[in-house]
C-alpha cells in the first residue's frame, strides 16, 4: 500500500508475529498504516518470537530492534551474491527485549551481521531476512532507495493494534 507522499521521511515498522510491514511516523494519521506483509524465519519458528528461533541463526526471525540502512544511500538496494537477487541490507543497531534472552542467545543473535530484506522466491522460506512478495518488495524497495524510508524498527508484538489487519496467510 502507498505511502502518502507527504510523509518524506519515516521509518519501517515490522511486528515478528504477523508478518505486518508498517509506518512509523510522528503523525498520527500515517503511523501505524500497512504497506506489504513479509514472513522472517524457517519452518516452527517462522514469524515465532520465542528466543531460542530468535537465536537460531540458520532458521530463526528477525531479532526485535532497531536496524539501519548503510550510510551510502546509492547502495542500499544492491545485488545479493548470497540470495542471487536484490536485497536491501540492514544492521542491527540496538537489541530490544534483551531481559528474555540469555546470555548464550544474546551473543548467537548480534553475530549474525547484517540481515536481508528481499522478494520471496515461490515456495521459500527466509531465515532471519525479510520476505516480501513481488509487489511489496518492489514498493518497498523503492522507498528504501528514494531514501524515504530511514531505518526499520521490529516488534515481537503489534505496536498499533487499534489499526493492525489480520495477517494474510503466507
Amino acid at each position: 500500500r502507498q505511502v502518502p507522499e507527504q510523509l518524506k521521511s519515516f521509518r519501517l515498522g515490522y511486528t515478528i508475529r504477523t508478518g505486518r510491514l508498517f509506518v512509523l511516523a510522528d503523525d498520527p494519521q500515517l503511523g501505524g498504516k500497512t504497506i506489504a506483509w513479509a514472513i522472517s524465519g524457517r519452518e516452527a519458528c517462522r514469524n515465532n518470537p520465542d528466543p531460542d528461533c530468535l537465536a537460531a541463526r540458520a532458521l530463526g526471525p528477525l531479532p526485535p530492534g532497531v536496524y539501519s540502512f548503510t550510510s551510502d544511500k546509492d547502495g542500499r538496494v544492491s545485488w545479493g551474491p548470497k540470495t542471487k537477487r536484490m536485497v536491501a541490507g540492514i544492521y542491527l543497531t540496538k537489541l530490544w527485549n534483551r531481559e528474555k534472552f540469555t546470555s548464550a542467545q544474546t551473543a548467537a543473535i548480534l553475530a549474525r551481521g547484517n540481515i536481508a530484506i528481499h522478494v520471496r522466491l515461490k515456495g521459500e522460506m527466509s531465515e532471519a531476512c525479510l520476505g516480501l512478495g513481488p509487489n511489496g518488495w518492489a514498493y518497498v524497495s523503492s522507498l528504501i532507495k528514494d531514501g524515504r524510508a530511514s531505518g526499520v524498527n521490529v516488534y515481537i508484538d503489534e505496536p498499533y493494534p487499534q489499526i493492525a489487519e489480520t495477517p494474510p496467510i503466507v
